[in-house]
């Protein structure tokens, strides 16, 4: 039987999470400040002072990424911690029958740009999670699913994550990089929450966003796409026992650092992206991980390092190179999952011409040395007897981990 817990160890967890939400206000207000500086400093010559922000911008993101971790070890190592100070933040926090999530700063209401170019829409997804509340979410759809939504069958979800505050920029940066990726063409449903990071966000609590968001557009095979602080999160919730939707991949731009321990073991592939001009995430953090990579067993990933691009998804992605390896990651991951559901699908005899079709779409995008197995199965005996899609995915596997270099490279 686990020790009852002391109020001076739910005090200190307390006040672990009141630090974490008290920098992630500082931060939200230096990320603010940065972009203002950023778009007027060639006019007014205010570039040192956008440069001091970002510094200590960077040094915040590092107290926030330790506070967490430190937080999260507390919690881990003391069983009912996280429902006493659930309490007690509930305990002071007024009750309302509707609410925005407290993890939204501003509203996506008024946005415009390619968001609506592209005939995205706003909706308020309501999700499971006393933190969250409602949450305000740009739902990016292909045409198809546009005109026929009953009758077209998405590829995939993407969902677009961030630990800084949003904005219409970032917005904007979500939508340049769904156009890259060509995740719309190829028939994924990208969204985009209206949300930040947080140390107050468990990995349950992005479970519950996850989830919700899979309701709302009627798919569970996700790809999770991140920066910085929200890393962490993301791939906590790659290992959570009780979130049960079919996590495809998860795509990361510029993380923070360390790297968690669940790297070492991510049960997912993993498409790691690090600028070296990133001004957010120093690109000297990026062995750290490697290290983290190379001590893991059976870890799916590729590393790109882009010489440019920053902090910023379409910024990267502006690299063909590196717009081509995310876009055929999301076909490689999503295929993988569709192969062994197939597979499982058939063994109980109920396998659908939907989940074919969807198979053959994302086969028709790799290249042709890919879309066909080898029906012999080398000297590999864990491949032996192997099924046809078995074969496949984990040829498509091989070639995630071999960098997913094409003829055009």
């Amino acid at each position: 039987m686990a020790s009852p817990l002391s109020e001076e160890l739910v005090e200190r967890a307390v006040r672990m999470r009141a630090r974490g939400q008290k920098l992630s206000q500082e931060a939200e207000e230096l990320w603010r400040e940065v972009q203002e500086l950023t778009t007027s400093s060639s006019e007014n010559g205010s570039g040192s002072e956008a440069r001091a922000k970002i510094d200590r911008l960077k040094k915040v993101k590092q107290i926030m990424t330790t506070t967490s971790a430190e937080f999260v070890k507390l919690l881990d190592s003391n069983p009912g911690l996280a429902l006493r100070v659930q309490s007690s933040q509930e305990a002071t926090r007024p009750t309302l029958a509707k609410r925005k999530s407290i993890l939204t700063t501003q509203s996506f209401d008024e946005a415009d740009g390619l968001f609506a170019q592209l005939g995205g829409r706003v909706v308020e997804v309501p999700v499971e999670s006393k933190l969250i509340g409602e949450l305000q979410c740009v739902i990016l759809e292909p045409q198809g699913k546009q005109l026929a939504p009953q009758d077209y069958d998405t590829t995939g979800l993407v969902i677009c994550l961030q630990g800084m505050p949003p904005s219409s920029t970032s917005l904007n940066e979500w939508c340049e990089a769904a156009q890259a990726a060509e995740w719309l063409r190829l028939g994924a449903t990208v969204v985009v929450p209206n949300m930040q990071g947080s140390s107050s966000l468990f990995a349950s609590d992005l479970a519950a966003i996850v989830d919700a968001i899979c309701d709302f557009v009627s798919h569970d095979r996700v790809l999770l796409v991140g920066k910085d602080i929200i890393s962490l999160r993301i791939l906590e919730l790659t290992v959570l026992e009780t979130f049960d939707r079919s996590i495809s991949g998860v795509v990361l731009l510029g993380p923070s650092s360390p790297p968690p321990d669940v790297v070492a073991r991510l049960p997912v592939p993993l498409l790691l992206l690090w600028a070296k001009d990133d001004e957010i995430s120093p690109f000297e953090d990026l062995p750290s991980w490697l290290d983290a990579l190379d001590g893991g067993q059976n870890v799916c990933a590729t590393i790109r390092e882009c010489d440019h691009g920053g902090h910023s998804f379409d910024a990267v992605l502006s690299d063909l190179a590196v717009a081509e390896a995310v876009r055929n990651f999301f076909v490689s991951s999503m295929l993988i999952v569709d192969l062994l559901a197939d597979d499982e699908a058939e063994n109980h005899g109920h396998s659908t011409q939907a989940a074919k079709s969807r198979i053959e779409q994302l086969k028709n995008e790799l290249p042709e040395r890919l879309q066909r197995p080898a029906e012999q199965d080398n000297d590999d005996e864990a491949l032996k007897g192997a099924t046809r899609n078995q074969r496949m995915s984990v040829s498509v596997a091989d070639w995630i981990n071999a960098g997913m270099r094409t003829a055009s490279e």
